[in-house]
């Protein structure tokens, strides 16, 4: 590596530490699916197991979590250099580095607590050390690759498709040097025991973190959930007319097919690395989409190929003649520019709770006077806390539930004494809470924007949601606003 291609790296890790932690003080998480790291659920009990402690240490602050989460999207950048360099030449994988590093799609999900980065993370540290194996023809960087790719499940199951290609990818190799020095046996014996040393350990502490959890249960609980929501989507989605399955599985076969008979005559060393993503994705397609969606998150692991694809182009035309080398060299810098304007973008879009923490401070209002339904205004080992807002959550058709407040519980703690004020909205199904009549008369001390209304750049999901608002609980509680609440309670039900 000369020293232009080092100093090439040391800006590449420069910018995307720029990205990675600019503006993340005070994030808070914004989906259900990310809650992971604070609960143990019936899925990602690794992130479990990495974020609590991290969140538990830091005073219960979600914004540390965030930071760790940053730190690996910013490990996967130089794992994706590692993994790059095992294929490609130097310059080519400093390309792609940088591309890789800039992608908006994947800078996204580094700057949340969707388990994208870390499923990266070990993906690519797997990918490095099945090449290393079968390089080397050593069977225990293939038991890492296992046990590191068993990571990847136990961080979201949707990453599957991503195991799948490491395995088959490493089945169906060329039959010729440099892979072709371990026998297919081997490799599958070896990251097979990989997989399962890793799953009898996590079981193990998992037992100990929660007595009595089982991981085989909770595992067969999802196998069966998934099996159930197949056959809710046969019986009412499925049309036949329209061939929503057949054509696409048809599809799915052939190309797989192909592939495989592609590779088994092929011994260049591209074609072991596009088969693991060709594979890993097609066997994704092929199931999980048909079932829970297309969701862009499940995909990131793909972003290294797509910056290989793109650094081996650019590669070949700046290393052209001259007219060829200045027109790749601009368009490469056209590129960059343009990946790095999306991501700075998202950068700005990430949802902090300061701007309520500070009115707070500058309105001199007591934190442990605030109730809320889940905005985390507390600071780092704040002994003034606030409360969470009593709710139940009321069904109102077969497919929809909202939070109400339990405005009994509330008047009970203001007339005690124990909250002055109340804050609006949250998450989820929480992000209606305050669409409620007794607040519709009473006036909000200050608003702010609910970032799922002001969000561009970020994908959520799609829920309504009401404006964070602040309220005195005195002017809630007037007895003008309670009039105005009956006058409206009457004037609907007596028009």
């Amino acid at each position: 590596m000369t020293r232009t291609e080092k100093l090439f790296l040391v800006l590449v890790g420069i910018l995307g530490l720029f990205l990675h932690f600019r503006n993340l003080s005070g994030a808070i998480y914004l989906n259900e699916d990310e809650a992971r790291f604070f609960s143990l659920l019936s899925s990602g009990q690794l992130l479990y197991l990495l974020g609590n402690p991290v969140y538990l240490f830091c005073g219960h602050s979600q914004t540390s979590v965030f930071y760790l989460t940053a730190a690996v999207g910013l490990a996967d950048i130089g794992l994706a250099y590692l993994a790059l360099r095992s294929f490609f030449g130097s310059r080519q994988s400093a390309i792609g580095a940088l591309l890789y590093a800039l992608m908006p799609f994947r800078v996204n999900y580094a700057r949340t607590l969707f388990p994208s980065a870390y499923i990266d993370l070990f993906f690519l540290s797997a990918l490095w050390f099945c090449v290393k194996g079968l390089r080397e023809k050593r069977a225990l960087p293939i038991v890492v690759s296992g046990a590191l790719s068993a990571c990847m499940i136990f961080s979201n199951y949707s990453s599957f498709g991503a195991y799948a290609g490491l395995a088959i990818a490493g089945l169906v190799r060329p039959n010729q040097a440099p892979y072709n020095r371990m026998t297919r046996k081997r490799f599958l014996t070896a990251f097979l025991s990989g997989s399962i040393a890793l799953y009898a350990v996590l079981d193990l502490v998992l037992r100990k973190v929660e007595p009595g959890y089982s991981l085989i249960g909770k595992m067969h609980s999802f196998a069966v959930s998934t099996v159930m929501l197949t056959g809710q989507y046969f019986r009412t989605k499925f049309n036949p007319s329209r061939l929503t399955l057949i054509v696409p599985a048809i599809v799915l076969v052939l190309a797989v097919y192909g592939i495989l008979r592609f590779l088994r005559k092929r011994s260049s060393e591209s074609y072991f690395f596009v088969s693991v993503a060709a594979v890993g994705s097609l066997v994704f397609l092929g199931s999980w989409t048909c079932f829970y969606g297309f969701y862009p998150r499940h995909f990131t692991w793909l972003a290294v190929f797509i910056a290989a694809g793109a650094a081996v182009f650019f590669d070949r035309v700046i290393s052209a003649k001259r007219g060829w080398r200045v027109a790749g060299t601009g368009l490469l810098c056209a590129l960059v520019l343009l990946l790095f304007s999306q991501s700075y973008r998202i950068t700005q879009e990430t949802f902090t709770v300061e701007p309520i923490r500070q009115w707070l401070e500058k309105e001199r209002i007591p934190r442990g006077q605030v109730l809320t339904f889940w905005w985390q205004i507390n600071r780092f080992n704040d002994k003034d806390v606030s409360s969470l807002i009593p709710g139940q959550i009321y069904p109102y058709s077969s497919h929809v539930q909202k939070f109400l407040i339990n405005w009994e519980a509330v008047y009970g703690a203001y007339r005690k004494g124990l909250c002055r004020y109340l804050i609006t909205s949250g998450i989820g199904l929480r992000s209606t809470v305050g669409a409620e009549p007794i607040l519709e008369s009473a006036k909000p001390l200050a608003v702010w924007p609910h970032p799922y209304r002001t969000f561009r750049h970020r994908p959520y999901r799609e829920m309504p949601a009401v404006p964070i608002r602040i309220y005195d609980l005195k002017d809630v509680f007037s007895d003008s606003n309670l009039k105005a609440v009956l006058d409206r309670a009457h004037a609907r039900f007596n028009p």
